[in-house]
């Protein structure tokens, strides 16, 4: 079971300083954000076809796309600007936890494991993130920012209760 300082500590790590960023900041913490999603997309995209059970199965090709969506909305967030790190110099891990939390994902054995460790940390670390995140915005800077964390914030809420009711269901 993962614990509730494990979780805390990977969206402390996700969700950066707690105040409005510089824009070379906000490229990191944006970017490593969307490093988070792409891992979930590619993980939980090659365990779909994998899984013993078709709940699983239909849950994680689902899951792994709106993570591939949220990717793509983060990425509208970096800059482009010459002088600034681009998209993919900005899509780098958060850190050490946001590398452990991925690499257990990715090693979780099982159906169950890996829609449990989905959801906790994740999830509910992905979804304390984006909350955080957007509300230490900067009101007149970051407007783009808090919409687009707004939207991300109600997907990954929806996408925890999704995976929690799978969790729920004897497979």
């Amino acid at each position: 079971m993962v614990t509730s300082v494990v979780t805390e500590e990977l969206a402390a790590e996700l969700a950066g300083p707690r105040r409005a960023l510089t824009l070379v900041e906000s490229a990191a913490v944006l970017g490593g954000l969307r490093h988070a999603e792409l891992a979930l997309f590619a993980v939980l995209g090659r365990r779909a076809p994998l899984a013993t059970s078709s709940e699983v199965a239909v849950w994680s090709a689902s899951a792994s796309l709106a993570a591939a969506w949220r990717a793509a909305e983060l990425a509208s967030l970096l800059p482009v600007s010459k002088g600034l790190p681009g998209v993919e110099a900005s899509t780098r891990s958060s850190g050490a936890s946001t590398d452990a939390a991925l690499a257990a994902l990715a090693a979780a054995e099982g159906d169950r494991a890996l829609v449990a460790w989905t959801a906790d940390p994740l999830y509910a670390a992905l979804l304390q993130a984006y909350g955080s995140r957007a509300d230490a915005t900067a009101p007149a800077a970051d407007l783009p920012v808090e919409v687009v964390l707004s939207r991300l914030v109600h997907d990954v809420s929806r996408q925890l209760e999704a995976t929690e009711e799978i969790l729920r269901t004897p497979w």
